[in-house]
């Protein structure tokens, strides 16, 4: 599972999660925020 760092939603993968902060919270592919939310991101997944 991951967390979504912005609303605290949870997602069973991280493809799920990366489509939810591009539509729900407008963040783009080429974005900073969303470079920070990749490498997040991995943390999680490193961790289930």
């Amino acid at each position: 599972m991951v967390k979504c760092k912005d609303c605290g939603q949870t997602f069973g993968s991280t493809q799920a999660l990366s489509s939810h902060v591009r539509n729900v919270h407008a963040v783009g592919p080429k974005t900073e925020d969303q470079v920070e939310s990749d490498s997040g991101i991995l943390d999680l997944k490193k961790e289930v």
